[in-house]
């Protein structure tokens, strides 16, 4: 079964396979782009996404005096929200579909945090390892040394998904000791 890794930040994201490596030389490309996704609104400046002035409110006193409303959520924050909500859904979609085994998410701390606010229980436990970098913006042929150590684990937990579970009924006998 295959193993992924989503490398992300609030604007860009790139979803990769791990491929196994071939028989004959031991070497192949470790990562193939599956998918990219971007988020275009994540990266405005927070007055190109509010398009009205704040709102106003009377002062519940009666007088006249008039104060600006303040927003709950940041603009941009509630963008960069919005983008993990939508890669959780693409990766929520892709294990319903059994497409992974394994899953490694590499992300700034503050955006894989968003990230796993919004996985289900079900994809959470694929991920195998997290790894808080912001490494969206590497070229592809950079991410494979960066992220060695995590490809390797990867191919571990994929091999280890995709070998059968043998149950037998039968409980191990020991042998039985002579009694003096």
């Amino acid at each position: 079964m295959n193993s992924w890794i989503l490398v992300a930040d609030a604007t860009n994201a790139r979803l990769f396979e791990v491929s196994r490596p071939s028989r004959q030389n031991g070497k192949t490309p470790a990562l193939r782009l599956l998918r990219e996704l971007s988020h275009p609104q994540s990266r405005l400046k927070v007055h190109d996404l509010v398009t009205d002035a704040r709102g106003r409110s009377r002062n519940p006193t009666g007088k006249s005096r008039r104060s600006a409303m303040e927003q709950r959520t940041n603009p941009k924050i509630a963008e960069e929200q919005q983008f993990a909500r939508e890669l959780a859904g693409v990766l929520g979609d892709a294990r319903e579909q059994d497409a992974f085994a394994a899953l490694a998410l590499v992300a700034p701390p503050k955006f894989a945090g968003m990230l796993r606010s919004n996985f289900d229980r079900k994809l959470d436990r694929r991920i195998v390892a997290t790894i808080e970098k912001d490494y969206a913006n590497l070229p592809e042929r950079d991410l494979g040394g960066r992220l060695s150590e995590t490809i390797r684990l990867l191919r571990a937990r994929s091999e280890e998904a995709s070998t059968p579970l043998v149950r037998t009924n039968e409980s191990p006998r020991r042998p039985r000791t002579a009694r003096s």
